[in-house]
């Protein structure tokens, strides 16, 4: 099949698609996302510290000891996060390209077929390097980031919600883009098709 345009087209087989490049310099949503799952992690770590450490020490040094190492954690994490968020964007020569395919069963949300051969090179980099190092943090992310398909089921979808100022659609925990002069077509078509879904919009 050949490649599809930027506006949202109705293919002979009867499915929607359309491609949609985002700008990893100006939109960098997918860094604070992975900057919140980070800030998650240590949150958690703190908490377990915290209450290993409470039967040995009073509550305030117990406290000072889960802070010290949430800080450690994030003064590490934190910049090389946003290091290898930029050596990513780089790679991938500063934007996300996606292609869409909806129709009124399921929505998919794939990379487009030249990054995801790159994504899934830089992933297997990283899980070599995270395995070689003995980071299993490190693997694991990487081996993560190889998913480069992600497809919700309109009957399944939970959550519908809107943010125009994006151009994106959020169903569930799938993010679909369109063009400004699309945008509304593709929400109305999600509403008409989420008979069980939250509308946000």
């Amino acid at each position: 099949m050949e490649d599809p345009g930027e506006r949202v087209t109705l293919c002979p087989d009867g499915k929607y698609r359309w491609l949609y490049e985002r700008s990893l310099l100006r939109d960098l949503s997918v860094l604070f996302t992975v900057l919140k799952i980070f800030l998650a992690i240590a949150a958690v770590m703190g908490v377990i510290a915290f209450i290993i450490n409470i039967s040995d020490n009073d509550a305030g040094e117990a406290l000072r000891i889960a802070l010290e190492m949430v800080g450690i954690m994030l003064l590490i994490m934190i910049p090389l996060s946003i290091l290898g968020y930029f050596v990513y964007a780089a790679m991938m020569g500063w934007k996300y390209c996606v292609v869409f395919t909806l129709d009124e069963n399921a929505v998919v949300h794939e990379q487009y077929e030249p990054q995801a051969e790159k994504a899934k090179l830089i992933s297997g980099l990283g899980t070599v390097v995270g395995a070689a190092s003995g980071r299993a943090t490190l693997a694991g992310v990487a081996a993560m980031s190889a998913r480069t398909t992600m497809c919700t089921r309109l009957k399944d979808a939970r959550t519908l919600r809107m943010d125009r100022r994006k151009n994106t659609i959020h169903v569930n925990m799938n993010e679909v883009y369109a063009k400004d002069e699309d945008l509304d077509m593709v929400w109305d078509f999600l509403v008409a098709h989420c008979p069980d879904a939250e509308i946000k919009g």
